[in-house]
């Protein structure tokens, strides 16, 4: 994205240096503009009158708007507009206004486009200002200005796109919800191609290792990419062998990387009875690992690339295999891990979610953890009927709302449940809407740097506007 030029779109604005100079600019900005402000509202008064005198009585109320925008207490336009004082002294509007209708004959309609033709020359002029003023307002600062331009002429295209909107089915929404109403098929659609075309996995051998320990193996299914050693069924073995090495397929084509399986990659498949003879009886496990594994339903066995999974719900187990799976991906990518737990959770869940169309599995760090208080919202979440774009919509809107900057800075062990659909939510917001942003949003996040200069600096947008555009496009894309 570009910086801002006069006709161009969208607006990324430097972060405010700290320089001696800036007040003085920043004071010389709001002067000059105040200038441009106050012979803009003579000539919109003029143009309200003729608009009135032309019967475009709707135009004229749109205009006397713009000049209390610029003018708040200009007499003729609160008269306009049927506004009174109160004894507080604030300014109030009767109950009773609607605004007019323009009335004017169809040999009049060259006049709505001399207005806005008086209209984008104010607008260019304040983009100007606004332009050259850019590194002392910052970027909350120059998304108010433009704020206010719209406020005067809410149907500017120029400063709509400015601020990343554009025209959908008559509708102005943002940018990243119209790529998001293209995109958000294509998802399902790639992890659908992806299983059908994983290679049809083969029969492997089990080795001494694996014979030595104290479970009943049914076989092993694998791929060039994976082993699946069995104890609940060859079946399954053969799907989640197709599943996981789908996985390594689907990564690479949404983030556009180069990156395979780890070396040796084995899954192993388990009842919850063989759960207790495979911890106890593996080499090498220390007791925090052994503790963490007994509380879970699946997980590491002391090495990045023996993975197994006990749950009794065959449906949980090939979900487990599969996010982590896509997990070793994204640590190996990116080096996203439980200290990123917004992204390791949202988009772990995000992508599983179209592969299999199940959410089933969330993590915790086995070091330090306390289990969480349940709500029932996880249950609540896991019907197959659950809206998860929905439900954050209705968990954002409430006063209580966990802020964005706060979801950035917290761990796998420090969230909640609320957090991990959060989480979900904005990994969405961005795999949907800004897909080419979100590879070197992950990759400077795992390399330390901090996610709220991050996803300023790499979306545009200061944090808070982020949010703003996050809630905006929940209630834009649902």
């Amino acid at each position: 994205m570009a910086a801002l030029l006069v006709f161009s779109c969208p607006l990324v604005v430097q972060a405010n240096p700290a320089t001696q100079e800036a007040p003085d600019a920043a004071r010389t900005y709001q002067s000059t503009r105040a200038e441009l402000d106050g012979t803009a509202v003579p000539r919109l008064i003029e143009l309200a009158r003729e608009s009135e005198h032309r019967r475009f009585y709707g135009l004229a109320d749109s205009l006397y708007k713009a000049v209390l925008e610029l003018e708040p207490d200009n007499p003729r336009a609160r008269r306009a507009l049927r506004y009174h004082r109160v004894r507080t002294g604030t300014w109030v509007q009767s109950r009773g206004y609607k605004q007019r209708n323009d009335r004017a004959k169809p040999s009049q309609a060259p006049w709505r486009e001399e207005v806005q033709t008086e209209l984008r020359d104010y607008r260019n002029r304040a983009l100007i200002l606004i332009d050259g003023a850019r590194n002392e307002l910052g970027l909350a600062g120059v998304e108010g200005e433009l704020h206010s331009l719209l406020a005067i002429n809410p149907d500017d295209e120029v400063v709509r796109a400015t601020l990343g909107e554009e025209l959908f089915e008559d509708h102005w929404m943002l940018n990243e919800s119209v790529r998001a109403m293209k995109r958000r098929r294509a998802f399902p659609g790639l992890a659908r191609a992806c299983i059908e075309q994983a290679p049809e996995p083969w029969e492997g051998t089990l080795r001494d290792e694996e014979l030595a320990l104290p479970l009943q193996w049914l076989g092993v299914r694998e791929t060039e990419d994976v082993r699946v050693v069995t104890s609940v069924g060859l079946g399954e073995a053969q799907h989640t062998a197709r599943v996981t090495h789908a996985v390594g397929d689907y990564f690479r084509l949404v983030f556009a990387a180069q990156r395979a399986l780890r070396n040796d990659y084995t899954v192993y498949l388990l009842n919850p009875t063989g759960k207790a003879p495979l911890i106890g009886s593996w080499p090498g496990l220390d007791q925090s690992t052994i503790g963490g594994l007994s509380s879970a339903e699946g997980g590491w066995l002391g090495t990045g690339n023996r993975l197994a999974e006990w749950s009794g719900n065959p449906a949980r187990r090939l979900d487990g295999a599969a996010r982590q799976t896509l997990g070793t991906l994204l640590m190996d990518t990116y080096g996203i891990d439980g200290r990123h737990g917004w992204a390791w959770e949202g988009v772990g869940l995000y992508m599983v979610r179209h592969l299999l169309g199940t959410r089933l599995t969330w993590f915790f760090d086995t070091s330090g953890y306390q289990p969480q208080t349940a709500t029932g919202l996880w249950s609540r979440l896991q019907s197959p009927e659950s809206n998860w774009l929905a439900e954050a919509e209705a968990l954002l809107s409430s006063e209580n709302s966990l802020r964005l900057s706060y979801l950035l800075g917290r761990k796998i062990n420090a969230m909640r449940e609320q957090d991990v659909l959060h989480a979900y939510a904005f990994a969405a917001y961005l795999l949907e809407g800004s897909p080419r942003e979100v590879p070197t949003i992950l990759r400077r996040i795992g390399a330390g740097d901090h996610p709220t200069a991050v996803i300023e600096s790499e979306l545009g947008y200061s944090l808070p506007t982020v949010e703003v555009r996050f809630r905006r496009w929940l209630r834009e894309v649902r």
